[in-house]
């Protein structure tokens, strides 16, 4: 029974605490409303005295930089995919929001003066970056795209800046690219000078080893000289034979002392080749080696030749570095300020604060009372 009344008493209470404030403010509405409309008449006031602002917004996708890689103009059985990833993406966001991406924007539409700004000074050169990057804002999609926007009391030079900025973004991508062919081109041809310079040291070797040696045509010499030899070798086995035969009849003794000649001048005659064919095979080894490193060297220089006229192609010619999907449009309505939502939350904020001030000032003269 204690309990229940208890909680009569509280929920009794409660109520009164309720039903007093109300009544307090109640009592105080035309205060609080006045409060409220004032507020409100003010920031109307102040809004209107806002300029209108105007969005203009490009939307693209970066390209796939392989789309520049001079294997894509011959034969490729990879498959060729148009669009880039998001290392791509990465790298047009870089761009797009660098430092000299800003000033070359403002030094492009003069927007020192456009937005006011004093630009023989370093405080108004800082002032007029934070201005301008208060109104440029780069973002990435969901997508996978690269969403540029730019804000401006002209809604003509919103537009006209945000294109600006993308073909900018696109033309230093493409500027990366071209850079490092550049380089690649130049390491091709110091490649080639050297393979040519080589080719020209063999070649005079070559042709001082053929003349030095009397090498005309040196595989029909080497057959030549070895088939001299054999047959020198042959005749001499030949003539040892007759020789070895005839030496057993004393009446062919004549017989034996010729072909015992025999053998021994063909016997002459194989030791004199078989020193040619020697001091032969030492000077081809020479010429072999020379002619096996020039054709590398042309082999090689063939190569590095190729892949520098198909660079060369690449370079010369056009590509993208972006997909368009928007282009920046002249925007039809302003996209700040929102007179009506600030008018509104101005009046929401007022009359918190006013129905709090009149709380706590009745609750002050209840307690000094």
């Amino acid at each position: 029974m204690r309990a229940e009344i208890t909680f009569q008493d509280t929920h009794m209470t409660n109520d009164y605490s309720l039903i007093s404030i109300f009544k307090v403010l109640l009592s105080k509405k035309r205060t609080i409303l006045l409060s409220v409309g004032i507020v409100g008449i003010l920031m109307a006031g102040l809004s209107l005295l806002q300029p209108n602002y105007y969005k203009a917004e490009t939307v693209f996708y970066p390209a796939n930089p392989n789309l520049a890689d001079p294997t894509q103009l011959g034969y490729n059985s990879s498959p060729t995919y148009m669009y880039g990833g998001s290392d791509d993406l990465d790298r047009l966001f870089s761009i797009v929001t660098s430092e000299r991406m800003v000033e070359y924007l403002i030094a492009k539409f003069d927007l020192y003066k456009h937005y006011k700004q004093d630009s023989t000074s370093n405080e108004g050169k800082f002032k007029m970056k934070e201005a301008f990057k208060a109104n440029f804002k780069a973002t990435k999609s969901k997508y996978g795209a690269l969403v540029l926007a730019v804000e401006d009391k002209d809604p003509t030079m919103a537009a006209a800046i945000a294109n600006e900025a993308r073909n900018h973004t696109e033309l230093k991508a493409q500027q990366f690219v071209k850079d490092a062919q550049a380089k690649s081109l130049e390491s091709y041809r110091l490649n080639v000078k050297e393979q040519l310079a080589t080719m020209a040291i063999l070649e005079d070797s070559i042709r001082r080893l053929k003349s030095g040696y009397n090498l005309i045509e040196a595989s029909y010499q080497q057959r030549a000289y070895s088939d001299e030899l054999i047959q020198a070798q042959a005749n001499k086995a030949e003539a040892g034979s007759r020789a070895q035969y005839f030496s057993k009849y004393e009446s062919k003794k004549d017989s034996t002392i010729k072909y015992r000649a025999f053998e021994s001048g063909f016997a002459s005659k194989a030791s004199a080749l078989q020193a040619k064919v020697n001091e032969f095979n030492s000077k081809i080894s020479l010429l072999k080696s020379a002619e096996q490193a020039y054709s590398r060297a042309s082999d090689q220089a063939s190569i590095i030749m190729e892949k520098e006229r198909l660079l060369l192609a690449s370079y010369n010619s056009p590509f993208t570095s972006i997909h368009l999907v928007d282009e920046a449009r002249i925007p039809e309505r302003k996209s700040r300020p929102k007179r009506s939502i600030i008018v509104l939350l101005s009046m929401l904020i007022a009359f918190v604060a006013s129905v709090t001030g009149v709380l706590m000032i009745h609750s002050y003269r209840q307690r000094m009372a």
